[in-house]
């Protein structure tokens, strides 16, 4: 235990990843600060409300009508609100107004009074109307109408309600997350073997008692648990930073409003937002394991740090380019099924659907053993790489 301890110490407080966990915190603060409450606003009764006034009104409508959401539910809220503002075809001269308003009061007058905009007119507008369509006039669907296209947000299994910030964690804020963590975890995890060869230790340390067996073992777990931390430092802070300002209600809302595209009958349709965000970050949380381990065979056969980064980051990135470049050249099955081979790595598995119900069955249990293989030969392979190198 003492020497795992050692490990993971060594490894949580490199410089670089102690320095780079912060920048990248601060980058989600600034992001969620003015990306996310930032774009917040309400419009009700000629006053547009901005920032955290225009959360608290969101909250209200949130209140009013949360609940299973149902067709009589859609046309009320369209009957009580109307449709949203078109902006960008409304008279109005939005800039000039906001330059001549006290912005610290988080509100300003617009010079129209008929108009009412919340989340829950959007919604409805967008998602339950035939606006989604090029030449819809915004009239409402029924399931009857559109099954498919709007069955999966009606039910008694639908819970509605004001999801907010937690529907910015699950789309972009947890892109810059996933994108973060796979950067610390090769900054982290590539000096683990590199390092010792470098300076001249990895001799000194296999010929220890448990140096051959026990001691190596101990590298590889203590990596994997620093990969598991930072991961779920940089998704902590995020959850904090939403639930902080926007509050825990909108976790239990059905994910199916808060951005998360499902079919009718799947998991994720009859999920709340918290059940969803869950799932996701385990997902994602062993895309970054699966990196850490590519990682650490990289480290391996690598004889300075610097270089083990390099490697690994130029391995992180890829199945990109592999995958960029394969689009340009005909597509047969072959290339076809290797682009989707891309897909199974850790530049883009965190971003696959979690329905797994793409494809035939026996590709999926391929594309399964192709991972599970590809980690395994990573661990083994840095493992009897570290334990037999000869160093002079």
């Amino acid at each position: 235990m003492k020497i795992f301890k050692y490990e993971f110490q060594k490894l949580m407080v490199r410089r670089m990843v102690m320095v780079g966990m912060a920048v990248f915190v601060f980058i989600l603060f600034f992001y969620f600060w003015e990306g996310v409450i930032g774009g917040e606003s309400v419009l009700e009764d000629g006053t547009l409300y901005l920032r955290q006034r225009a959360i608290e009104k969101e909250k209200e409508v949130g209140k009013k009508y949360e609940g299973p959401l149902t067709l009589e539910k859609a046309q009320t809220i369209l009957a009580d609100y109307g449709y949203p503002l078109d902006w960008d075809t409304a008279n109005v001269d939005v800039e000039v107004s906001m330059q001549n308003a006290d912005m610290t009061a988080g509100a300003y007058t617009v010079p129209f009074v008929d108009s009412r905009e919340n989340f829950a007119n959007r919604f409805v507008y967008r998602k339950l109307t035939d606006a989604r369509w090029d030449d819809g006039q915004g009239q409402l669907l029924s399931p009857a109408q559109a099954p498919m296209a709007v069955e999966s947000y009606y039910g008694e299994d639908n819970w509605f309600g004001y999801a907010g910030g937690w529907e910015a964690l699950l789309c972009d804020m947890f892109i810059m997350v996933v994108i973060m963590a796979n950067i610390l975890i090769i900054v982290a995890v590539s000096p683990v073997f590199a390092e010792e060869y470098s300076m001249k230790t990895a001799s000194v340390l296999l010929t220890t008692e448990h140096g051959k067996q026990r001691g190596v073992w101990t590298k590889i777990l203590a990596a994997l648990a620093g990969s598991v931390l930072l991961y779920t430092v940089l998704m902590g802070a995020s959850v904090l930073m939403v639930g902080l300002v926007y509050g825990t209600e909108g976790l239990g809302v059905s994910a199916v409003f808060a951005g998360v595209d499902a079919y009718p009958g799947t998991w994720q349709a009859a999920a709340s937002t918290g059940e969803y965000l869950l799932a996701l970050y385990g997902w994602r949380l062993m895309s970054g394991v699966f990196n850490c381990v590519i990682v650490l065979a990289v480290s391996a056969v690598s004889k300075q740090a610097f270089t083990a980064i390099i490697m690994a980051a130029a391995l992180y990135a890829a199945p990109w380019m592999i995958y960029n470049s394969m689009g340009l050249i005909r597509q047969t099955f072959i290339v076809r099924r290797i682009q989707n081979l891309m897909f199974c790595l850790p530049a883009y598995l965190p971003f696959r659907p979690l329905s797994m119900d793409y494809g035939p069955a026996w590709w999926r249990a391929l594309e399964v053993c192709f991972v599970a293989g590809i980690a395994t030969f990573c661990v083994y392979s840095g493992y009897r790489r570290y334990r037999n190198c000869q160093l002079t």
